[in-house]
C-alpha cells in the first residue's frame, strides 16, 4: 500500500521522568527471610531505588528526559515551534509532495510553511521530509494548525490528505488596576501584574504609555532588590 505518515511534534523543553519507587526491606526482615528467591545480596541491591538518579534523590525522578507528549500550555506573546516530519511508509517512489501547515484562529490565518513552496520532486521509501515551524503567539482563544500534504504516487494518482491540531492560548498574566484623583487634577494610577501560568516568569520591563493628554511620572517604590 503506498502510503505517506505526518507526524507533528511541538518543540519544547523536556521534563523528568517520574517513577513509583521501588518498595525496599531490610534482609533481617521477616519477609526477606521467608523469600528464598531473594538472597541477603539482592535484598542488599534493592536498597538503592532505581529512581533515584543524581541530584533528585527521594523525589521519585530519574536522570532521563521525557519529550513532551501533547502540545501543554502555551502563552500569549510565547513563539510557538513545532517539528513537522514527513515520511515514507511505503516500498515505492512518491513524486511531487507539497506539505503545507497553517495555523487558523478566529479572525486570522497564517501560512507557516518554512520551506520553500516548491514541491519536493522525490522522496524515496523509508525517507522522509523535516520542517521546522515557528509563529509568534499574537492571539487568545483556540487555535488550529492545519498540516496538508500531497503527493504524487508510483501508480500516477494525485493524493492528498490533512491533519488537525487543536490547542488553547491563554493569557501569562493578570493585570489590575486602581486609580485615584487629587483635589489638583492628579491622577494615581496602581497596577498590580499576577503570574497565573504554571512556571515562573521574568519580567524584563514594565512601563505605561500615556496618552498624549497625560504626562507621566514614575513615583519611585521602596528600595529593594
Amino acid at each position: 500500500m503506498e502510503r505517506l505518515y505526518l507526524v507533528v511534534m511541538r518543540l519544547t523543553r523536556p521534563s523528568f521522568v517520574t517513577e513509583t519507587p521501588l518498595v525496599t526491606f531490610d534482609p533481617r526482615d521477616l519477609f526477606a527471610q521467608s523469600a528464598p528467591a531473594l538472597s541477603p545480596q539482592k535484598c542488599a541491591a534493592n536498597q538503592r531505588d532505581i529512581a533515584e538518579g543524581a541530584g533528585h534523590q527521594k523525589i521519585n525522578l530519574t536522570d532521563m528526559l521525557s519529550l513532551p507528549q501533547n502540545f501543554g500550555n502555551i502563552y500569549l506573546g510565547e513563539t510557538f515551534s513545532a517539528y513537522v516530519s514527513v515520511h515514507n511508509d511505503c516500498n515505492f517512489l512518491c513524486r511531487d509532495i507539497i506539505v503545507k501547515a497553517d495555523l487558523q484562529t478566529n479572525s486570522s490565518k497564517v501560512a507557516m510553511t518554512a520551506g520553500s513552496a516548491e514541491p519536493v520532486s522525490e522522496l524515496p521509501p523509508d525517507r522522509s521530509i523535516d520542517e521546522v515551524l515557528t509563529h509568534e503567539v499574537k492571539e487568545l482563544g483556540p487555535h488550529i494548525l492545519v498540516c496538508t500534504v500531497s503527493y504524487t504516487s508510483h501508480s500516477s494518482e494525485k493524493l492528498y490528505f490533512k491533519k488537525y491540531f487543536k490547542f488553547q492560548v491563554q493569557r501569562p498574566l493578570d493585570v489590575k488596576t486602581d486609580f485615584r484623583t487629587t483635589e489638583n487634577d492628579e491622577v494615581f494610577l496602581e497596577a498590580k501584574i499576577q503570574n497565573i501560568t504554571s512556571g515562573p516568569i521574568f519580567l524584563e520591563r514594565v512601563f505605561l504609555e500615556p496618552s498624549p493628554n497625560f504626562q507621566l511620572l514614575d513615583t519611585p517604590s521602596t528600595d529593594r532588590e
